[in-house]
């Protein structure tokens, strides 16, 4: 009985990861918009990755890589970081290269 209710629970935990990670993607990722100069990289208290820099208004702008696993470690000062509404993707505009980094979801790519 035991074995049951803890596979229940697992179950029920790695279903309701998912609703999280989707219901972000739906209600805060794909809304989101911005275009930045990328200044620095840092590590939040939670491990949490983030890229930080200035929009053309010179306004400071920071964005948390959760999901866009390689993000992160390709991202380096003097890039531009963009994301338009509606998109689950992320563009790093190097000087002679664009990467696009998608969202994982659970090991699945949300478009």
């Amino acid at each position: 009985m035991i074995r049951i209710l803890l596979a229940a629970y697992i179950i029920l935990g790695l279903v309701s990861c998912g609703d999280t990670c989707m219901k972000y993607a739906n209600t805060e990722l794909r809304p989101q918009s911005f275009h930045f100069g990328m200044k620095e990289k840092q590590m939040e208290q939670v491990k949490v990755k983030v890229i930080t820099g200035r929009n053309k208004d010179g306004k400071n702008e920071a964005f948390r890589t959760i999901g866009f696993p390689d993000l992160f470690e390709a991202a380096e000062v003097g890039d531009t970081v963009t994301k338009k509404a509606g998109e689950t993707f992320i563009r790093l505009i190097k000087k002679d290269t664009v990467l696009t980094f998608k969202y994982y979801c659970n090991g699945q790519v949300v478009y």
